[in-house]
């Protein structure tokens, strides 16, 4: 929800979020409230452009487009207790044009509950820093 983004944003780090999820986008909206370097990007990334539906959990932050990563998480006892009972279609764009548009980040951190290979295969060119 916006933690790691605070801390860059203090640091006078231009920020560009990536949030696909309307409940999360419209708290970021709120927390930043139109500040100049701080960017919101209200799709989700993976390897291509299009859309996507995701599987939204009441927990919002374990909300995933995986449905092999729910299923291991809820079998492994992690998460057992949660649900991802509703479902939001979100625009999917690429991490390539995320960089051509804002160019390329100090600091990239992907943050997406079993989707890390689609969002990393939408970037075509080394970045200096990556957590995933």
């Amino acid at each position: 929800m916006g933690n790691r983004a605070k801390i860059f944003y203090k640091l006078r780090a231009v920020v560009v979020a990536v949030e696909p999820q309307t409940f999360c986008a419209t708290f970021l909206e709120s927390m930043f409230n139109r500040q100049s370097n701080f960017h919101l990007v209200k799709k989700a990334l993976g390897a291509s452009v299009g859309q996507a539906e995701m599987m939204v959990s009441e927990v919002n932050e374990i909300s995933s487009f995986s449905s092999d990563w729910i299923r291991s998480v809820k079998n492994s006892g992690r998460f057992a207790e949660y649900e991802w009972n509703k479902r939001e279609t979100v625009l999917i764009d690429t991490l390539d044009n995320l960089i051509a548009n804002y160019g390329l980040p100090v600091f990239l951190k992907i943050d997406v509950e079993g989707f890390e290979d689609q969002v990393l295969s939408g970037l075509s060119i080394p970045v200096r820093a990556l957590i995933l």
